[in-house]
C-alpha cells in the first residue's frame, strides 16, 4: 500500500486510478465525531413531515455545529489525501508514471482545473487527477490536455517542463498499444506462459472499458 511504502524507494513507480473520487462518506453521516471539536449531529426525524430527499421519507434537519464540523473534517480529509499523494509520487528514483481513465467531458475538466490552479482552490478537488492537473495546467507539459480540451494554451516558465511528459490515449489507441506490445513480445505465440495470460487479461479489460 502507499502507507506501507513510506520511506522506501523504487526505480520505477506507477500511481494509477487517479480519477477515483475521494471517499467523503464521513462528511454526510448524521453524526460526526471530532477528537478536537466534540460531536455534531443532525436532529431526529420530525414526525408528520415528509421529504422526497430523505431515505426514510421523514425530514432530517442539519445543525450549524454539525455543518461546521463537516467542513472541518473535509479539510482534514483533503490534507490527508495530499499527504498520501505526496508519499506515492516521491517513491520513484528514476521514473514515475501517473495514469488515469477519465470518461467525462474533458473540456469541462480542463477548464475546471485551470480555474482551480489559477485561484489555488485545491480544496474543491475531488480526486487526484483534478488536483494534479490544477497544479500543472499552465505548464508546457500540459499542452496535450489543452489540445484535447480544445482550449487556448499559453504556458508559463516552469522547472517542471524538462521533467514531465504528458500523453493522452483513447480506449482504441490504448487497445492498439496493448496489441502491439503483445506482438512485439511474442506473447501470442506462447499462450501457456503466465506473461501471456496477464497481458491477455489486461487487453480484455481495456476492450471492455
Amino acid at each position: 500500500s502507499i502507507h506501507r511504502s513510506k520511506g522506501l524507494e523504487f526505480p520505477v513507480c506507477f500511481v494509477s486510478d487517479l480519477a477515483r473520487r475521494f471517499n467523503k462518506s464521513d462528511e454526510s453521516k448524521k453524526l460526526i465525531f471530532s477528537d478536537k471539536h466534540s460531536i455534531g449531529i443532525k436532529l431526529r426525524d420530525v414526525p408528520g413531515l415528509e421529504s422526497q430527499k430523505s431515505g426514510t421519507g421523514n425530514v432530517v434537519i442539519n445543525t450549524p455545529f454539525r455543518s461546521g464540523l463537516s467542513e472541518i473534517e473535509a479539510k482534514y480529509a483533503l490534507e490527508e489525501e495530499i499527504r498520501i499523494l505526496y508519499v506515492a509520487i516521491t517513491r520513484a528514483r528514476d521514473r514515475l508514471y501517473l495514469t488515469s481513465c477519465y470518461k467525462g467531458d474533458f473540456a469541462k475538466l480542463f477548464a475546471k482545473c485551470f480555474m482551480y490552479g489559477k485561484f489555488e482552490c485545491f480544496s474543491e478537488c475531488n480526486d487526484y487527477l483534478t488536483m494534479l492537473l490544477s497544479c500543472v495546467c499552465t505548464d508546457i507539459c500540459a499542452k496535450p490536455f489543452a489540445d484535447k480540451a480544445g482550449a487556448f494554451f499559453e504556458s508559463t516558465d516552469s522547472a517542471l517542463s524538462n521533467d514531465l511528459e504528458c500523453e493522452i490515449f483513447s480506449v482504441g489507441e490504448l487497445n492498439n498499444k496493448a496489441s502491439e506490445y503483445l506482438l512485439e513480445n511474442d506473447c501470442q505465440e506462447n499462450e501457456n506462459s503466465s506473461q501471456y495470460k496477464i497481458d491477455a487479461e489486461l487487453l480484455q479489460k481495456v476492450e471492455n472499458e
